[in-house]
């Protein structure tokens, strides 16, 4: 949660630097955020739980995006793909970072 201020500006910074050089990438755009928000869920899922597997499955999902963006043969595609992936999921980590707190804080029932 401490690093999700950072990363998010990353991610912006790596998007736009990769869209001034040419421009956005499809996948990256339509598909990326999705996954990202995947991303967000495994890694809540993984809190609540203390199951690995839920944080093996976010690695996955980043080589799938990376394998994808690779296949449209575009260099840049690539480090945007992953970038927006990177946003969305910790765009919400840095919005609503005291209510995930608090609900990861909780008990388990």
């Amino acid at each position: 949660m401490k690093l999700a201020p950072w990363l998010c500006l990353g991610a912006l910074l790596v998007i736009v630097a990769t869209f001034v050089y040419n421009k956005f990438y499809i996948v990256a755009l339509f598909g990326a955020p999705i996954v990202g928000l995947l991303c967000f869920a495994m890694f809540l899922t993984h809190w609540r739980t203390g199951k690995d597997a839920f944080a093996n499955f976010v690695a996955v999902l980043f080589i799938m995006v990376s394998i994808s963006s690779a296949q449209g043969g575009l260099l840049w595609g690539v480090p945007q793909s992953l970038a927006v992936v990177t946003l969305f999921m910790t765009l919400p980590m840095l919005l609503f970072n005291k209510s995930i707190s608090r609900w990861l804080s909780r008990g388990h029932g």
